[in-house]
């Protein structure tokens, strides 16, 4: 994000996707949730800052988090993920060790811990 933060944003959010969720709720950390319901029989999420549309598509929804997001720094996630203890220090620490970065990737885990993916160094910028 640029230095013309939205008005009241927060330095860390998670701004989440879902479709069909009838109860959506992210402990630690501020979020913005788009849910989907693509099934008329699901009832609307009720809580703050979740967002639902009667449409369906990833990049629509990425694009609806990001619109409704206010955070400095953002995470995009999925509603499946399990995220790591402190994972927002993680990710604010490194947009401070790099200041000319728009956009930062990091390498997902199992759930027993190991690399997802195992990925060729040179092509990472990791070497």
């Amino acid at each position: 994000m640029t230095n013309d933060t939205k008005q009241g944003s927060t330095k860390f959010e998670i701004l989440m996707s879902t479709t069909n969720n009838s109860r959506l709720e992210i402990d630690q950390y501020d979020y913005t949730i788009i849910n989907q319901i693509l099934d008329e029989s699901i009832r609307k999420a009720d809580a703050n800052n979740v967002w639902t549309y009667y449409q369906k598509g990833v990049t629509k929804s990425k694009n609806k988090a990001l619109e409704h997001g206010n955070g400095e720094i953002c995470l995009l996630s999925d509603d499946d993920i399990i995220f790591k203890p402190n994972i927002d220090k993680k990710i604010i620490n490194a947009f401070e060790n790099n200041p000319e970065a728009d956009i930062i990737t990091f390498q997902i885990e199992t759930p027993e811990g190991e690399p997802f993916k195992n990925y060729d160094k040179r092509s990472t910028g990791m070497i």
